[in-house]
């Protein structure tokens, strides 16, 4: 039983205003008190009634690990979408393929009922019911929060049944290789003849092993010198994915930074061997990394030469943005998106107001570009 300021905790979490139009109000009128019974806003009062769950019309289709006869010239990103916030800045996001970095809901839940009913009400968000409708490929991975619990990763107890919904609610179809062992990753090869791009979906959440953590004074985790990021299936398939070399260009969508080793919060750099290992696999003249998860935006350049493009977030802001000596230029300190064209290789992070971050990823061959030697 629900102590009564837990439940009034409970009511507001649910109920504090969300894009309160027609359609949502249709969609959500019950909020998860326990498995039988939902608490909601009736008449300006809250009520206890049986519980019901109205789905919103789901629109988003799946996408086949390999796309013929098409390739983007233009990737949107974002990550980082609070349930309670509105979601209006998917309205200004015009492109080929948008990729949802993670933290895509925040769930935050050992309850596979609450996390249901978080996932519809993104379905239910107008601003992401109009981006789905106008996007020609909408792909997704999942980073803590809508894997199901902050900053964890394979000790997550209910990763089984987070990876189902993860799964079905993203009409990941039934015949891709996300669906097959274990996690999340994957990846979606875009081809037409003439080019081609491979987007790698990293899943740095289901087999990533404890974090080391520090004192207050050095920062939230700090760097281990064993562990894995990816676990052996993951990274098996990721080199072997990468093995090929059939792409023109290359990009790996990882919901944490992977440039960043200055602060201790979640990045690659808390496990820098995995950081490395990473790094060796990649080609910076064909590869551009995007990230999410810090609630700022930002273009890195690491001294590899790899360039990691971080969008965070479409509806959360922390304005205590942390150092990072490879950043390219300011930070984009307000909600934002990322996008990448590539024709011309450019990369920006866009904030709500207009004000952007763009960088020229001039090592980065556009995928459109003629053959060398021609």
């Amino acid at each position: 039983m629900l102590l009564d300021d837990q439940r009034e905790h409970l009511i507001k979490r649910i109920y504090r205003p969300v894009e309160r139009d027609a359609t949502f109000d249709r969609c959500v009128t019950c909020g998860i008190f326990a498995a039988t019974v939902c608490v909601c806003l009736i008449g300006g009062g809250v009520a206890f009634v049986p519980w019901v769950f109205a789905a919103c019309p789901h629109e988003l289709a799946g996408v086949p690990d390999v796309v013929h006869g098409f390739v983007p010239r233009t990737v949107a990103f974002g990550s980082c979408l609070d349930n309670e916030s509105p979601s209006d800045l998917l309205d200004q996001v015009n492109a080929d393929v948008f990729v949802f970095l993670g933290d895509n809901i925040y769930a935050d839940t050992a309850s596979p009922l609450v996390m249901r009913w978080i996932y519809n009400r993104l379905t239910c968000k107008p601003a992401f019911q109009r981006l789905v409708r106008r996007t020609r490929h909408v792909l997704s991975i999942w980073d803590d929060h809508d894997y199901g619990q902050n900053d964890r990763g394979a000790e997550y107890t209910m990763k089984a049944a987070s990876r189902r919904m993860f799964l079905d609610f993203w009409r990941i179809p039934a015949t891709s290789a996300r669906r097959r062992g274990e996690g999340v990753y994957g990846s979606y090869t875009f081809t037409d003849g003439a080019a081609t791009v491979l987007i790698v979906m990293l899943d740095l959440r289901s087999f990533r092993d404890p974090l080391t953590v520090c004192t207050r004074a050095q920062g939230w985790y700090c760097p281990a010198t064993t562990g894995t990021m990816l676990g052996d299936a993951q990274w098996r398939w990721l080199e072997a994915t990468l093995a090929t070399g059939a792409a023109d260009l290359v990009i790996i969508a990882s919901s944490t930074q992977y440039a960043v080793d200055e602060y201790g919060y979640e990045t690659w750099a808390n496990f820098p061997h995995e950081q490395a290992r990473l790094a060796s696999l990649l080609d910076p003249n064909r590869t551009v990394i995007l990230s999410g998860d810090v609630h700022w935006g930002e273009v890195s350049l690491t001294r590899g030469g790899l360039y990691d493009v971080t969008s965070s977030g479409i509806s959360q802001l922390d304005a205590n943005v942390l150092p990072n000596k490879y950043r390219v230029g300011a930070p984009v300190v307000e909600f934002n998106y990322g996008v990448l064209d590539l024709a011309s290789m450019t990369a920006s992070v866009v904030g709500r107001s207009g004000s952007r971050a763009v960088a020229r990823l001039a090592t980065v061959r556009s995928p459109f570009a003629p053959a060398r030697g021609l």
